[in-house]
């Protein structure tokens, strides 16, 4: 089975900690439309070599025959579109995929955009998840975000989801600001938790090359915060949310019983995804070799069809990419699956580290390579020295 996504690129206005590609022009909306249901009724696949036209050819097979797990539309922000816009596209994701097979269909929204009405249109559609981003209640912290909404249009955003009764929803926090207290990351989760969303994605805030807070930290007008006080506050989210039977299952990634997200679990379990879109990704492992293709659309809400270059992803690499991605789950890593799906063996010096790792008590003893609770608060320097 497969996952498709879709990039919708339009926003209201740009968040100043935002580097994924987006527009902010919505009268380019109609003509994306236009385009973008033409791609998937003749999607876009890579250049792969002399033998492209034959590969392009089982791609395109694999995809119209086989069954569709998840949908997901994200951007940017799906939820510019209006109803009939969102509609027509999903028409034609229909009438091209078989999504017989469907379990999640997965629509990112923000507070501004939606209402009662856009939001039935959404269940008419066949979306049986949301997820929106709240980011915060707290009116600074919005605006140092540049976030479009305010607290009481994310409450109010809370309680229509509530009430349209979706299979699921989840809510998207960002902590980690400069200056940003545990008290007030406190009053934030207590605000959140009186609409009891059943999953939560949590992210620390990064400044990033490019965007509003990286240009003003470039100017020395901005400092981030302080690394302590960052793995304090993710420290406190994920012993607050345990507190209401919402466990961590992946590093920013909470949920309760029977709500984890289907669609990105897919991401970090190596299943073949199809990207739609400007800036879209996909990723294609075929059953009969242990090489992966991944490849990528421009940026460009003009020219994003374009021929898309193709990366080639040797046993070895997958393996590496699986080690890191299965780290930052608590399901982990099995070195029986990197074997069996990769050819690929932890080196002896691979395993030292993973005993010293469990000596200092940040990976849990057994088969499977799982972090604990501290090893979580430095997932990324167990990864980086594991693969080095």
């Amino acid at each position: 089975m497969s996952g498709i996504y879709i990039h919708i690129p339009f926003c209201r206005q740009a968040c100043s900690y935002c580097d994924f590609f987006f527009v902010t022009r919505d009268r380019l909306i109609p003509a994306f439309v236009d385009e973008l249901v033409d791609e998937i009724r003749h999607p876009s696949v890579p250049e792969t070599g002399a033998s492209s036209k034959n590969l392009s050819d089982i791609i395109r097979d694999y995809w119209f025959s086989t069954p569709v797990k998840t949908l997901y539309f994200g951007g940017g922000t799906p939820s510019r579109l209006d109803t009939a816009s969102f509609e027509r596209i999903v028409d034609a994701v229909r009438d091209r995929f078989d999504l017989s097979a469907l379990q999640e269909f997965t629509i990112e929204v923000n507070p501004e955009d939606i209402d009662r009405d856009w939001l039935e249109g959404a269940r008419q559609a066949g979306v049986t998840r949301l997820s929106v981003g709240i980011q915060s209640f707290r009116p600074e912290l919005l605006e140092f975000m540049h976030r479009a909404h305010s607290s009481e249009q994310a409450h109010r955003a809370l309680e229509l989801i509530a009430e349209a009764n979706f299979d699921s929803f989840s809510a998207d926090l960002i902590y980690g600001s400069p200056g940003q207290t545990r008290r007030q990351l406190e009053e934030d989760l207590n605000q959140l938790f009186r609409h009891e969303p059943p999953h939560i994605s949590a992210y620390s805030l990064t400044i990033e090359p490019k965007t509003r807070l990286g240009k003003q930290y470039e100017l020395g007008r901005l400092q981030p915060a302080e690394g302590d006080d960052v793995h304090e506050q993710y420290r406190f989210i994920t012993s607050a949310l345990a507190d209401r039977n919402i466990h961590r299952y992946e590093i920013s990634n909470f949920a309760a019983s029977g709500h984890r997200a289907v669609h990105n679990s897919s991401y970090w379990s190596h299943e073949n995804y199809l990207g739609l879109g400007p800036s879209a990704h996909s990723f294609f492992l075929p059953g009969w070799q242990d090489e992966a293709l991944r490849w990528q659309h421009p940026p460009d809400i003009h020219n994003w069809r374009q021929p898309a270059e193709c990366e080639k992803l040797s046993g070895e690499k997958l393996a590496e990419e699986r080690i890191m991605v299965g780290l930052r789950t608590t399901d982990g890593v099995e070195p029986g699956t990197l074997y069996d799906r990769y050819g690929y063996d932890l080196s002896e010096a691979q395993w030292e580290c993973i005993g010293q790792f469990r000596e200092k008590g940040l990976m849990e003893p057994g088969n499977t390579l799982r972090l604990t609770d501290s090893g979580f608060a430095v997932a990324d320097s167990i990864t980086l020295r594991l693969l080095s």
